[in-house]
């Protein structure tokens, strides 16, 4: 199969996966394959899906970068999903009197799988491990023969030899990114979750932080407050 063709065959699979996946109403667009001839053994060639779901306040891109090295007897795809997902915050009543609830986006997740039988299997993936830093930054390089490596920064490890480099850059102020049990060669998937919020210098806390009395505290205003469950 050539390229272009391998191309528009992942990325339409791929496309129809991102709008019946719980986005029921999505609008979906997919860009041109564009082609880039990095030396006379490289050549890349690029595209990008995007849905998006008014309904579910949800939009998904996927940017596919094929790789076709002569020097590699492989084909090799970095993938790159980024997205903004609704928090689905709730206020609580505020006639709510002795117990109230207020629903917020305490946890994400997001999972790539390869549903082929075949050769197709997850080499790498970026962010690796637990992380707690307020800045995630990653670096992707492809160097000729298909070797791959992952190194912190936006630029860091990179040499004369890098043939493509792809960054991953995002803020997660009072979360944390975990990487799924189930990670494996066909399967990597992560989670970002609430982690060591402050509230009024109390703290810190996360979505499963729990207090006997006062359950948890960290949306509380204060202990003492004389106000109804559902304004404190």
């Amino acid at each position: 199969m050539k390229m272009n063709k391998l191309v528009k065959s992942s990325v339409a699979t791929s496309m129809a996966l991102l709008l019946l996946s719980g986005t029921a109403n999505a609008e979906g667009k997919i860009t041109p394959v564009s082609v880039k001839k990095v030396d006379d053994k490289v050549t890349l060639y690029k595209t990008t899906a995007t849905a998006d779901s008014d309904k579910f306040k949800i939009s998904q891109i996927l940017t596919f970068n094929f790789i076709k090295d002569k020097s590699y007897d492989k084909d090799t795809l970095v993938l790159k999903a980024t997205g903004n997902i609704n928090s689905g915050f709730v206020k609580p009543n505020p006639n709510d009197y002795d117990f109230s609830k207020l629903y917020w986006g305490a946890k994400y997740n997001v999972s790539i799988s390869s549903q082929s039988n075949d050769s197709v299997n997850v080499v790498d993936y970026a962010p690796k491990n637990q992380n707690e830093e307020f800045q995630v930054q990653n670096t992707l390089g492809y160097t000729f023969g298909g070797d791959i490596s992952i190194s912190n920064g936006l630029s860091g490890g990179l040499n004369g030899n890098t043939a493509f480099s792809e960054t991953i850059n995002y803020k997660q102020e009072s979360y944390r990114t975990t990487l799924s049990r189930n990670t494996n060669y066909k399967n990597v998937g992560w989670g970002v979750e609430a982690h060591k919020i402050m509230n009024n210098g109390w703290g810190p806390y996360g979505r499963d932080s729990f207090h006997p009395t006062y359950g948890n505290e960290l949306f509380l205003a204060g202990r003492q407050s004389s106000a109804y469950a559902g304004q404190n």
